[in-house]
């Protein structure tokens, strides 16, 4: 059954439907509008895998950073200020920040991704209000408000607006919040 799926995988087809909200479909889109009718498919295909991959492996090197930042962040904290609720804080800000980079890079990079799969986001937008509601509540309310509130249309690049909230969650939740608490809290240990 995995030698099907990785034989099927090379061999995804692109779809053609501005409501699919991933990586992916964004570049076919961008590129059938842009060089569709002067290109054949086959060049079209390749030049839509060549940027997929590009941006793909830079999602992934930002993905990494904020991992990264993140990791150091939680290393920082003062030795002795292991306190429980210390130790919970900073928990969920390492795993929690971890697990919504996760689950919106298999919304991002997903062959395919359709409005229902944005559940998805939940966590995310939970985890976004919780650590940056009170101090950018406008922007992560409209960023929400963009993947779950506004209803599904085929109008390019508008139909795009679910893959640009999470983005939006993404940028405006970013790991140096990890890093200012535990130096706030070293700080004060």
């Amino acid at each position: 059954m995995w030698r099907q799926f990785r034989e099927f995988s090379h061999s995804l087809p692109t779809l053609e439907a501005f409501r699919d909200n991933s990586l992916a479909g964004l570049i076919h889109s961008t590129t059938w509008l842009a060089f569709g009718h002067r290109v054949a498919l086959a060049h079209l295909a390749g030049v839509s895998r060549i940027v997929y991959g590009v941006c793909t492996l830079a999602l992934l090197a930002w993905l990494v950073a904020r991992a990264l930042e993140r990791e150091s962040a939680s290393r920082k904290r003062a030795p002795h200020a292991a306190a429980d609720e210390d130790a919970d804080v900073a928990a969920w800000l390492r795993l929690g920040g971890a697990a919504a980079d996760a689950l919106a890079l298999t919304l991002i990079l997903a062959p395919v991704t359709w409005e229902h799969h944005y559940i998805l986001a939940i966590p995310i937008a939970i985890s976004a209000i919780a650590s940056r509601g009170r101090e950018r509540p406008w922007e992560i309310g409209i960023a929400v408000a963009v993947i779950f509130v506004v209803p599904t249309f085929d109008v390019y690049p508008l139909s795009y607006h679910r893959l640009a909230g999470l983005l939006a969650l993404l940028a405006l939740t970013p790991p140096r919040e990890a890093r200012a608490w535990a130096e706030q809290r070293a700080a004060l240990a």
